[in-house]
C-alpha cells in the first residue's frame, strides 16, 4: 500500500508541475503577432538635405511584447522626384529587444519631411534576448507632429503597430 501511495504521489508531483508548464509559456513575452502602440519625441539629426532628413525618435508603449522602450529614425527621400519614407526602430523590452523596419507608400511629395500621419508596412529583424527568433509582418502608422508651427526641427510621434489582416 505504501508503495501504491508513493506511486500516486509521484504522479500528482508530475502533474502539478505539468499543469504549470502552459501558464509558464502563456506569460512569454513572445507574441503571434506583434501589436500595439506608442509616442514620444522626435528631433532632426542635422544632415544634408540633399540626402534626406533623418528625425531621431525616443519613446515608450506598450505592444504584446510587452512594455517597450522606442528608439529609431524616420528618414525622408531628400530633394528627388520620388521616394518613400523609411523606419527602423528598435523595441526594447528589458529581457529582449525587435528591430522594426518599413517603408510607407506614400512619396516624398505627399508628406514633405516625412511630417503628418503616413502608414507603411514593417517587418522585424534582429530579435535578441527573449525575443530571439522571433519575426513578425505587419502595418504601421506613424505621425510625427511639430511641437508649434514656428518648429520644424523637433516634436512628438505616435506610432501605431498591427499585424496584416
Amino acid at each position: 500500500m505504501r508503495t501504491t501511495r508513493s506511486a500516486i504521489l509521484a504522479v500528482s508531483v508530475s502533474a502539478v508541475a505539468l499543469a504549470g508548464l502552459p501558464s509558464a509559456l502563456a506569460s512569454s513575452p513572445t507574441a503571434a503577432h506583434l501589436r500595439g502602440s506608442g509616442h514620444g519625441t522626435w528631433k532632426v539629426k542635422p544632415s544634408n538635405p540633399d540626402t534626406g532628413t533623418q528625425h531621431v525618435v525616443r519613446g515608450h508603449g506598450h505592444f504584446s511584447i510587452g512594455d517597450a522602450k522606442i528608439h529609431g529614425s524616420v528618414t525622408s527621400p531628400g530633394f528627388i522626384a520620388n521616394g518613400a519614407c523609411s523606419v527602423a526602430m528598435t523595441l526594447d523590452i528589458g529581457d529582449g529587444s525587435v528591430g522594426v523596419v518599413g517603408h510607407s507608400k506614400h512619396t516624398s511629395t505627399s508628406y514633405p519631411n516625412c511630417i503628418g500621419p503616413f502608414r507603411f508596412r514593417f517587418h522585424t529583424v534582429k530579435a535578441s534576448g527573449v525575443l530571439a527568433g522571433e519575426s513578425w509582418k505587419g502595418v504601421g502608422h506613424l505621425d510625427l507632429e511639430n511641437a508649434s508651427s514656428d518648429a520644424t526641427d523637433h516634436g512628438s510621434f505616435t506610432l501605431k503597430l498591427r499585424p496584416v489582416s
